[in-house]
């Protein structure tokens, strides 16, 4: 997560993550991003390698990604050099 937002910062987004999601409803993706610059929102769930996203994750990024304009990813380790390049588009 960390990695993330230091991307994120370094490129010009604006990053939220929730702290203490113990009362957040359940699915919502880790960090939103956005940045006005450029028109451009994203959703991000960051897994590890071998993370499962839930029902409830998934049902989130679909819903969330049949917006006009939202962007929605799973992040994985293994991604960071293409989301570190995505975020520099």
């Amino acid at each position: 997560m960390a990695q993330v937002r230091k991307a994120a910062l370094l490129t010009g987004w604006r990053y939220y993550h929730t702290f203490n999601s113990w009362h957040s409803v359940p699915g919502f993706p880790d960090c939103v991003l956005v940045n006005v610059k450029k028109c451009r929102l994203m959703f991000v769930e960051v897994k590890s390698e071998t993370g499962k996203v839930t029902a409830e994750q998934e049902d989130w990024l679909r819903d969330l990604s049949s917006v006009d304009g939202v962007e929605c990813y799973v992040l994985r380790p293994k991604d960071f050099d293409w989301f570190w390049e995505e975020l520099k588009k």
